[in-house]
């Protein structure tokens, strides 16, 4: 059974468990770090993954986790926010695409963290850092902090809390906000 809870919300988001894989390795091949081993998605716990070879700098491990977190919280705003713009336009009619865009978006602001193997890649090149005193170690501690803190909450819904709050509750204000300026540019 526990197998089954686990592997279930990978399974009902697999768009995002396939992109973050995606970005995961492009990331690392791009930094120059040696990808060893990808599965993109398969019927066990974890869904997916990329093994790595250590990155060689905390700037690289820093990257390797940060830049997945930023595409996908990007790619889940821009993917529904086209989705919940007809909904004040056309007195809410439910239309199954918007829904389809919506659950896309979603699923893909769910995986935008990294996972429990990048951050403590993070946490040793940290305290290698911290050995040399270097100041960027300074700066990546909240970072990290917050990286462990949603690892933790993800257990609770944190990450689907997050990809509902930028992905529907944030556009949806900003829609409501700035919907009298784009209803008065649509009107001409």
């Amino acid at each position: 059974m526990i197998a089954i809870r686990s592997y279930l919300p990978s399974l009902l988001t697999f768009p995002g468990v396939i992109l973050h894989q995606g970005i995961h390795a492009t990331v690392c091949r791009m930094l120059g770090v040696k990808v060893l081993d990808i599965r993109y998605f398969r019927a066990d716990t974890p869904s997916a993954y990329v093994l790595h070879e250590m990155p060689r700098s905390l700037s690289k491990g820093l990257a390797i986790a940060l830049v997945p977190l930023l595409i996908h919280s990007l790619l889940c705003v821009l993917i529904c926010i086209p989705a919940l713009v007809p909904f004040k336009f056309y007195d809410s009619r439910v239309d199954p695409i918007a829904l389809f865009q919506i659950w896309l978006g979603i699923s893909i602001g769910v995986h935008a963290f990294p996972p429990f193997r990048d951050t403590g890649n993070l946490w040793e090149l940290t305290r290698e850092e911290v050995l040399r005193h270097g100041a960027m170690a300074r700066l990546v501690f909240p970072i990290l902090a917050f990286f462990r803190m949603a690892q933790r909450l993800s257990l609770f819904g944190f990450d689907v809390a997050y990809a509902v709050l930028i992905g529907i509750a944030i556009p949806w204000w900003w829609i409501d906000r700035f919907f009298p300026i784009i209803s008065t540019i649509y009107s001409y």
